[in-house]
């Protein structure tokens, strides 16, 4: 889920789209003969690339399926020749529309599982240079040299810039965290061990011996590096990844489609579905650009005279009667059906024109004028936290649902011949910052953050592996703190990294050290405060007032702080449960927990509960009736409607 990549600037190459489009022309397939080409060695990702370059045909692959390794080719062949050639031996095959000649790749079935993406295990980093800028809200930590390394802190600043234009910051994820990017040159000495890849082996070859029915002659795993990569935390996100830095002096960086969307579905209270959906399907022919030119070089000399980030649309994606059949081609849903909460969506409606209708109606609006936005995204706010009702939605537009309803069938038609660009009105200037020598606290805050991130991603998906991981995040955050660092971060990142190695006695005295020193993250007196309750809990099943009433200031603490964690209130639930008497301050915090998370049905339940013994019974009613309207699933609702009955709600 990496955000920045680098791509060619004359075929424009995104490689960090959800879907990856080496765009060439719209040539025929069957009219593709014998070609040179010159294809590199590598990740799958170049080579294709330059074969889409090379053929004038495109070809369309996620991020994944350019990071498995090919052999490269160099020679007379035709397209279908140079790809059986490039892929043989990889888990990867060519499918061809032979209508429109787009070449998609994707991971072979008979391969299942085989392809194991690993994240790098740094070999020999301790004596590697570093350097550091804190960039508003984002901190770089570089191997690359000083220019390359400014060139991606203008392109992210100008994709930020581009991304405001399509989604304000309120409607994404928020943090007290500023976001951290670790970027590697390919020179550097990012390795997987051929140790730790053997191991690997072993333990999989182990595994398909001892299963029941496992083909044992699926062959070796196809195991490489994830070379870019994003890494989500409950309260923060940090981004590895690989350049090469003789080809960026002519490229541009891009956000992924995946990343785009996790920055909306990870935003507190929850978003509706028929956004992020919508705008996860307009993701599908929109690019955020750096720069808002086809061609173009960088002067740092004259950086501020840069263009800024624009968004570009291409044509809408609509359902065919091939992909979808005849009827659900011609079927329109309802505007008041397609936002209802209720039977509505991909589950109760045909999923392809559900999206489309979706991200038409947010096309419609982000290509009207600055009102026609604003209103869209108010209705996004206000959907979060209460179903959309008719006269919200005229409050917000400014006109009926059905007279809107009436101009997205107009607009459809037009939506699918052309695209749009949006610009903003004066490009912001270049960001102010000082790249420096990184100190050893500056690489633990930002490299120790991705080391540590790592840590979930293997327990996930490589168990086995997680005890060398671990010790490497240990290492670069020991690092710092033996070289005299002494910071609250530091040790809030030193607690965190044991209680994801899964040791809270040897992460507590880590994270009391940063809560005193007044470290600002969530997850920090989060984990501190389940670490105390629970060891309170062990001595006595009922902890007394003057025993809670820490860990609740803990709680609060942060709750206070962006963004807001269910598990802070899971737990404040938890506590309230089981004390004697909870103060109205403690049901109010609890309120707003459910206000934020009104889709977490436990939660709701325990809190409803509180307040019916507290004798609080109209904001129990409140309660039950938030999570009756923003739950419509029917095992919600049955499960609510007998807690209704039990609480004598009704």
């Amino acid at each position: 889920m990496n955000t920045c990549c680098t791509a060619n600037s004359r075929a424009v190459v995104r490689w960090l789209a959800l879907w990856i489009l080496c765009v060439g022309g719209a040539t025929a397939w069957a009219a593709a003969g014998a070609s040179t080409f010159d294809l590199p060695a590598g990740p799958a990702g170049p080579a294709l690339s330059a074969l889409a370059q090379q053929s004038g045909l495109q070809v369309i692959f996620r991020t994944e399926v350019g990071e498995v390794p090919v052999s490269g080719l160099r020679g007379n062949y035709t397209v279908r020749g140079a790809l059986d050639k490039l892929l043989a031996g990889t888990p990867l095959v060519a499918k061809v529309d032979e209508t429109t000649g787009i070449i998609v790749v994707t991971q072979s079935d008979d391969w299942g599982d085989r392809l194991v993406q690993l994240p790098p295990y740094l070999v020999g980093a301790g004596s590697e240079i570093w350097r550091y800028a804190r960039v508003g809200g984002y901190e770089v930590l570089s191997s690359c040299t000083d220019e390359i390394t400014q060139r991606v802190i203008e392109q992210i600043h100008r994709l930020r810039e581009a991304l405001a234009l399509i989604a304000p910051p309120d409607l994404l994820f928020q943090s007290e965290l500023p976001v951290r990017y670790v970027i590697h040159t390919d020179n550097s000495p990012a390795a997987l061990p051929e140790e730790l890849k053997a191991r690997l082996q072993q333990w999989e070859d182990d595994r398909q011996t001892t299963a029941a029915g496992a083909d044992r002659d699926a062959g070796p795993r196809n195991i490489g590096i994830l070379r870019n990569y994003g890494f989500w935390e409950q309260d923060g996100q940090a981004m590895y990844f690989i350049l090469n830095e003789a080809r960026f002096h002519t490229s541009r960086l891009s956000f992924r489609a995946d990343y785009l969307h996790e920055l909306l579905v990870r935003r507190v209270p929850r978003l509706p579905a028929w956004y992020t959906e919508g705008m996860r399907e307009l993701f599908r022919t929109m690019t955020l650009d750096p720069y808002g030119a086809a061609i173009f070089t960088i002067d740092n000399r004259h950086q501020r005279r840069l263009p800024g980030g624009v968004a570009t649309f291409g044509p809408l994606v609509w359902p065919s009667r091939k992909t979808v059949g005849a009827d659900e081609a011609e079927t329109w849903i309802p505007l008041a059906q397609l936002l209802s909460p209720g039977e509505s969506g991909p589950d109760h409606l045909p999923a392809a024109l559900w999206r489309a209708q979706a991200a038409l109606l947010v096309r419609w609006a982000l290509d009207g004028d600055d009102d026609r936005r604003e209103a869209l995204w108010r209705l996004a706010r206000e959907a979060a936290q209460a179903p959309v009702s008719a006269e919200r939605f005229q409050d917000c537009f400014g006109q009926k649902m059905e007279k809107v309803d009436a101009a997205l069938q107009r607009y459809q038609q037009r939506a699918v011949r052309r695209g749009f660009e949006l610009r903003p009105r004066a490009f912001s200037d270049s960001p102010t910052y000082v790249l420096k020598r990184a100190s050893e606290l500056e690489v633990a805050w930002v490299k120790g953050e991705v080391d540590r991130l790592k840590i979930g991603y293997l327990q996930r998906h490589y168990p086995r592996l997680t005890g060398r991981y671990v010790e490497q995040a240990r290492r670069t955050l020991q690092h710092a703190y033996e070289g005299g660092a002494r910071d609250p971060r530091l040790y809030g990142l030193m607690g965190l990294c044991e209680v994801d190695a899964r040791d809270d006695t040897a992460a507590r005295p880590w994270l009391e050290q940063a809560v005193a020193g007044g470290e600002t993250r969530p997850r920090v007196y989060f984990e501190l405060a389940r670490i105390c309750f629970h060891a309170v809990r062990a001595n006595n099943p009922r902890p007394s007032p003057a025993e809670v009433e820490p860990i609740w200031t803990l709680l609060e603490s942060a709750a206070g702080q962006r963004p807001p964690l269910v598990k802070v209130y899971e737990l404040m639930a938890e506590m309230a449960q089981s004390a004697e008497q909870v103060s109205p301050r403690q049901l109010d915090r609890l309120a707003e927990g459910v206000r934020l998370f009104p889709h977490h049905v436990a939660l709701l339940e325990t809190v409803a509960r509180l307040h019916v013994r507290a004798d609080r019974v109209a904001e129990a009613q409140a309660i039950m009736w938030l999570g009756l309207t923003m739950n419509p699933d029917p095992a919600s609702q049955r499960r609510l409607a007998r807690l209704q009955a039990e609480l004598m709600l009704i």
